[in-house]
């Protein structure tokens, strides 16, 4: 059996530690696994990062001038180049624990599952604020309701390509420099029938820049989140319904913000709640039909 690792990269020397987190990989007998790297920048940057790496790696190493500056396009060369049985996904600011691939594989096959998704645990530099480490709000869980898995996330994913659900399916392009095109692929997959599961011991760490640790950042990538998502779900949806909608959303503002103020002193929950109020903001904004702001 194959798996194909691929990696998206744009101007980020980093991917070097993250190709290196893969080459390391055990995995079991009968399993093998090649890495795929797509790099997504104008001028191909990336290419003396991953040929010094695959002069030296343990495992083939392909590389993809995937010139574009849209992730989609870069998610989709990766897929058309795969020509394994399982296709997995990292990001190139991120690196693998040691089992990594093995618990991806373990999770799909015993459950049974066409696609899976591990957690990225976000990595604090020492001087980042208090609340943030303890609410760990920047790492990313797949989305779940009820105990399923609703949706996932492209930085910490394995998935098979045969599945009927996947099968010539396809990041949007048009979602490859607003964000959110990894979540709507999955909710993509799991409306067509796909088996999305949860990878608990499939562990991957993101070392987070200074201009992420804020508040405001937070702020802005939920209210993107939430623009997203809304326009996903309530694409179809017209009418009265769709005020309701938005009559849903607004409330639950409202309700995220006065709980901020009932927690003030308790930083912890007072900023998870303003995060949660511009997620819904994004919710009403995506059920009026706001557009996504490109931000690659």
């Amino acid at each position: 059996m194959k798996v194909n690792v691929c990696v998206c990269t744009y101007q980020r020397p980093s991917v070097d530690k993250a190709l290196r987190s893969i080459d390391a990989q055990a995995v079991p007998d009968g399993v093998t696994f090649d890495i795929i790297v797509a790099d997504n920048d104008e001028a191909p940057s990336a290419r003396g990062v991953v040929e010094a790496f695959a002069a030296t790696a343990r495992h083939p190493v392909r590389y993809i001038h995937a010139a574009s500056r849209n992730i989609s396009i870069a998610r989709n060369a990766c897929l058309d180049a795969a020509d394994g049985e399982w296709v997995a996904y990292i990001d190139d600011d991120e690196w693998a624990e040691e089992g990594w691939l093995s618990a991806l594989l373990k999770a799909a096959q015993e459950g049974g599952h066409d696609a899976v998704f591990g957690p990225v645990l976000a990595m604090y530099p020492d001087d980042a604020p208090s609340w943030m480490k303890k609410s760990q709000i920047h790492s990313t869980f797949p989305r779940t309701s009820g105990g399923v898995v609703m949706t996932g996330h492209s930085g910490n994913c394995l998935m098979r390509p045969s599945a009927p659900a996947l099968q010539g399916q396809r990041f949007l392009v048009d979602k490859g420099r607003t964000g959110g095109e990894d979540t709507e692929f999955f909710s993509r997959i799991r409306e067509r029938g796909g088996r999305l599961g949860m990878a608990h011991d499939a562990i991957v760490h993101e070392a987070l820049p200074a201009e992420r640790i804020s508040l405001a950042w937070l702020q802005r990538r939920w209210l993107r989140a939430g623009i997203t998502r809304a326009r996903h779900v309530e694409v179809a949806v017209d009418g009265l319904a769709r005020y309701a909608a938005i009559a849903m959303h607004s409330a639950k503002v409202v309700a995220c913000l006065g709980l901020a103020l009932l927690t003030l002193p308790d930083p912890v929950r007072s900023n998870v709640w303003r995060v949660k109020a511009a997620y819904y903001t994004g919710m009403v904004q995506g059920a009026m039909n706001r557009t996504e702001d490109e931000h690659y």
